[in-house]
């Protein structure tokens, strides 16, 4: 005992803390921002290079401007997801209709039944042989005739088996609602599948594996916060801190930001739920013997386009952030670039110049010394992701073409 007590002392100052996990944590969080920024300078100019806020000067305000600009960019983001499932753009404003007085929700249903739809006998014959001889014994062989004769008969063993073949049905559906979806009007069906299979066993009841499973499962999330914020004649995000609130302390501490947060988070924890009862669904084709390779569900090559970035003139030498705090001025940085003279048109062209279902508004009120990224090269990072999605997809449903629907 005291040899296991002097190893478990000795032991405890191997084992991370939690101040080493955060640092481990924080660089690992780092070099994703460092991996994306480098696949942003792929996708936008070259002479645009996308930094770090703590590498490049700005001024204070430009932080709320930030701030809006990344919020703005994840509704557009969760949007174009939507789109990529099936959402449309009458869907869109009707949703949004929907949210100015009413709770929006989201509804994912997984349902499943099996039913037994047929039995077949057949029969089934042993690989062995039975040999059988039978000797006659002749009136001959007793006066010194012929042998007598031998008779051999081959047999084998014939079993009958009875197969039983089961209807196996699988439904989900991803469904908006206003309210409680009382009225089949309060109901927006975005994404809907059905798969059929069967399956064999040679007993009277159903393969084990669906006696142990839940055939039910649903999952709710409010989205109304999602779609209060985006405009009535554009469709477009129209997220922004109101900076004279009472409540509003920093470009982090405010009322909006403390929002958006708690939709983001209720929206993760609903994605995480269902990703993992769909991809447990897989647990049927283990159990069956059939190979499987999740490879293609890896979201790894997803671009997310949500990035605290400023812009930084190519040649511009770094520097630590100033305007820290309220009043903090680092004299600005270079002066942003002016969005094409096509582009300010209307603020809900974005979405139809990138491709996509959501954009943020070209016309956007930032000031020409503000080191944001505009709304042009904002929405080609919206639009790449939008086109990894797709090819996301294109890889899902080629690899999984097996199933029927």
């Amino acid at each position: 005992w005291l040899k296991l007590f002097d190893w478990l002392e000795r032991s405890k100052f191997l084992l991370p803390t939690e101040g080493s996990l955060r640092r481990a944590m924080s660089a690992s969080f780092e070099s994703k921002l460092h991996a994306a920024l480098e696949r942003v300078r792929t996708v936008l100019n070259t002479n645009k290079v996308p930094c770090l806020p703590a590498d490049v000067h700005h001024q204070y305000q430009d932080k709320y401007f930030l701030a809006e600009s990344m919020t703005n960019v994840a509704v557009a983001s969760q949007v174009n997801a939507l789109a990529s499932l099936g959402l449309s753009k009458e869907q869109l404003a009707q949703l949004r209709a929907w949210a100015i007085n009413s709770r929006v929700s989201l509804r994912f249903t997984y349902r499943e039944e099996y039913a037994l739809e047929r039995e077949e006998a057949r029969e089934v014959e042993s690989p062995s042989r039975v040999h059988t001889e039978t000797t006659e014994t002749t009136p001959e062989d007793t006066d010194g005739g012929p042998p007598s004769a031998t008779t051999v008969v081959e047999s084998r063993v014939v079993t009958k088996i009875t197969d039983y073949f089961w209807g196996f049905n699988a439904t989900y559906e991803l469904v908006a609602i206003q309210g409680v979806g009382k009225e089949p009007g309060d109901r927006l069906q975005v994404l809907s599948r059905t798969c059929h299979t069967e399956l064999k066993t040679t007993v009277t009841l159903p393969p084990p594996f669906l006696l142990n499973r839940k055939q039910q499962f649903e999952r709710e999330v409010d989205i109304t916060w999602l779609f209060k914020h985006f405009s009535a004649e554009s469709l477009a995000p129209s997220f922004e801190i109101h900076r004279d609130h009472a409540k509003c302390q920093t470009p982090r501490r405010n009322p909006e930001i403390s929002d958006a947060c708690r939709h983001f988070a209720g929206l993760r924890d609903w994605s995480s739920k269902v990703a993992d009862w769909l991809r447990s669904l897989f647990n049927i084709s283990t159990v069956l013997g059939i190979p499987q390779d999740l490879s293609p569900l890896s979201s790894s090559n997803a671009f997310v386009p949500v990035l605290p970035m400023l812009r930084q003139s190519s040649g511009a030498g770094t520097g630590g952030a100033s305007g820290s705090g309220p009043g903090g001025d680092g004299g600005g940085g270079p002066p942003a670039e002016e969005e094409p003279a096509a582009a300010v048109a209307t603020a809900g062209d974005g979405a139809e110049q990138a491709g996509i279902l959501s954009a943020l508004p070209t016309a956007q009120a930032i000031p020409q010394d503000c080191v944001l990224f505009g709304a042009t090269d904002t929405n080609q990072l919206l639009a790449e992701e939008a086109r990894s999605l797709r090819e996301r997809l294109a890889c899902v449903s080629r690899d999984f073409s097996g199933s029927r629907s």
